[in-house]
């Protein structure tokens, strides 16, 4: 009889586990962590698909919306003899269901940090002289070889066009291609 009893009770347990329960790992903007893709080997550079995953996987974590389609194939798409060939990119852009704004902006640092990228840059930040509010920033990362660059810029009437792109950028296929790093 008490097996019959237990039974229930540890399909209960092993369902909530599968499930999450009691494990919210939500930031500030409600989104939970994306699992971070341990890092490969060695201490050479970073392979582009990490560089890549690691943008969509900060990006996802502060529930920007998905990368723009145009702006994704720009980088997948070069040809590799240009600069675009050496580098990754994301670009959310705010819609009528999701905005896009500055605590999202952190929280892809935040997630940037998670997956071992190192502040490089002074953030660069532009305010709105009435109130105070900020409308532009731009932080910059390294790590293994690449750099990263992150800026968010507020749309007009507000918000709508808002976005959070971010471009990682492999210096030594730059260096190697003679290229002059693309700006967000």
């Amino acid at each position: 009889m008490r097996r019959t009893t237990w039974a229930p009770i540890a399909i209960t347990v092993i369902a909530l586990g599968a499930t999450g329960c009691g494990t919210n790992t939500a930031d500030s903007t409600g989104h939970a962590s994306v699992a971070i893709a341990p890092r490969p080997e060695g201490s050479g550079p970073l392979p582009k698909k990490f560089v890549t995953a690691d943008l969509a996987d900060a990006a996802a974590a502060a529930g920007v919306p998905d990368n723009a389609p145009e702006y994704a194939r720009g980088y997948t798409e070069a040809p590799a003899d240009s600069g675009r060939s050496c580098g990754a990119g994301f670009a959310g852009f705010a819609d009528e269901a999701t905005k896009v704004d500055m605590a999202r902006y952190e929280t892809v640092l935040r997630e940037l940090r998670k997956r071992g990228w190192k502040q490089a840059q002074k953030r660069e930040e532009r305010k709105d002289k009435v109130s105070g509010e900020i409308f532009n920033a731009k932080d910059g990362f390294e790590q293994r070889g690449w750099r990263v660059v992150v800026e968010y810029r507020k749309g007009a009437e507000g918000g709508v066009k808002s976005k959070i792109h971010l471009i990682g950028i492999d210096d030594a296929c730059m260096q190697a291609g003679g290229f002059k790093a693309p700006t967000p």
